[in-house]
Formats: structure tokens, C-alpha cells, sequence
């Protein structure tokens, strides 16, 4: 299993240059070594909060910022969506269908042959739920 070889390059700290951090534990090491060494001439890029640069060159750096995602590459993204919201307005509507009366539990496990079991309930009341479950099975006699 290997990993991906630039994850274990050293990189200095924006911080501090005397910090050589791993590239992986950069977003650990960033806000820690900022509370120890805080610098108001560096900024932090919006694509990628590991990216700390100069006041005046962080508006370049966002302009050619590698995470940041260009329009032009999601192009396709934008037609799916596109899609997505044209299969919406198609949809059923639920509001005008019939109302139906809500589904109960208890309803159908008396009904059928499913064995039930009474939690929290007293010893006595346990006993006595058990021998109504027994008779209950027995009248419906649905089974083999």
C-alpha cells in the first residue's frame, strides 16, 4: 500500500519559517502555530484554508488558486442540475392524490400472527399480556 509520495514532503510554515510541518498536517499545524505567531500580513485564500500569502499577492494567487474550481470544468455539472429540476416539475403530485388513513402497528400485529412482547410493563401485567398473546395466537390458528 503506498501513499501518495507529496503527502510526506515537508513544507515551511507560513507562520513561522522555522516550522518544517508535513503536508498532511498542515490544516492541524496551521490554527495552532497562528495563535502563537499571529501575523496581520498574511491572508488566507477562500478555496483552500492551507494557502497563506502576502497581502499583496493574495489576489493573485486566487485568480490561478489550483483548488478552485473553474466554471468550464463543471459545465456538465450545471446540465445534470438542469436536468434534476426538469424531472422535479414533472413529478406527481402527492398533495392531489386521496387522503389515506395512517398506518398503525398494533392493527396488523393483531391481525396476524406475529408474536408481540410487553416492555416496562409490571410482572403481573406481563403475565397476564402473555396469556392474552397466547390466546389470541390460538384463535387465529393460521399456523401449520
Amino acid at each position: 500500500m503506498s501513499a501518495d509520495p507529496k503527502l510526506y514532503e515537508y513544507v515551511n510554515c507560513p507562520n513561522s519559517s522555522s516550522h518544517l510541518v508535513m503536508l498532511f498536517k498542515m490544516p492541524y499545524h496551521l490554527p495552532l502555530c497562528a495563535k502563537k505567531f499571529p501575523s496581520d500580513e498574511l491572508a488566507r485564500c477562500p478555496y483552500n484554508r492551507t494557502h497563506m500569502y502576502p497581502i499583496a499577492d493574495i489576489y493573485e494567487h486566487i485568480i490561478k488558486c489550483p483548488s478552485y474550481l473553474r466554471e468550464e470544468s463543471h459545465s456538465d455539472a450545471k446540465e445534470d442540475a438542469k436536468d434534476c429540476d426538469a424531472k422535479e416539475s414533472d413529478a406527481k403530485d402527492w398533495d392531489a392524490d386521496p387522503p389515506v388513513s395512517t398506518y398503525d402497528p398494533n392493527i396488523h400485529c393483531e391481525k396476524n400472527p406475529i408474536i408481540r412482547r410487553l416492555h416496562g410493563a409490571t410482572r403481573s401485567s406481563r403475565r397476564a399480556f402473555r396469556e392474552k398473546e397466547r390466546k389470541r395466537l390460538m384463535d387465529l390458528n393460521t399456523f401449520p
